[in-house]
């Protein structure tokens, strides 16, 4: 009988020592996995950081505050997304903006360009006319701005007089 009694301690052991593994096995997992998520956490946080800093730096670049070979190039490039990325918006905004509205009669009534007469109390229809602006060339992106502006609305850049 000892001999099944050691066999079965022996075995009891044997079970004991491979549940104690795993659990330890699973602890590392999972301790493993918050470590990764920190390591994702952070690197998340670096990268809106260095973000941040490039957004900076452009902007100081812009206002001529930085002078370097190496900013000036891939400001460039910036810039010239920037140009793209107006003229794509405002082909954006005369393809979906209406120019049959943007007006009302005297009564309320709203009105189209192609309205002669208000269609509620008949007045016959003042058409306001379209101002023409006063522009000027942006010395760094070279796009037409409001003559006033200081600043250009393309690239950002000070607009000189």
């Amino acid at each position: 009988m000892s001999n099944i009694d050691s066999k079965f301690t022996e075995g009891v052991s044997k079970l004991q020592g491979g549940l104690q593994q795993g659990k330890q096995k699973f602890q590392n997992a999972q301790e493993a996995q918050k470590v990764k998520r920190n390591i994702a956490h952070l690197s998340n946080q670096k990268g809106k950081l260095l973000i941040e800093l490039g957004q900076a730096l452009y902007f100081e670049y812009r206002k001529g505050a930085i002078v370097n070979e190496e900013i000036t190039n891939r400001a460039a490039a910036i810039e010239e997304l920037d140009v793209t990325l107006h003229q794509q918006l405002t082909l954006l905004n005369e393809l979906t903006s209406s120019k049959d509205e943007g007006f009302a009669c005297e009564c309320g009534t709203s009105l189209s360009h192609a309205d002669q007469f208000c269609p509620n109390c008949g007045t016959k229809v003042v058409k306001p006319e379209e101002e023409i602006k006063e522009t000027k060339v942006c010395n760094s992106c070279s796009q037409e701005i409001p003559f006033d502006a200081n600043f250009c609305n393309v690239c950002g850049s000070k607009a000189h007089s």
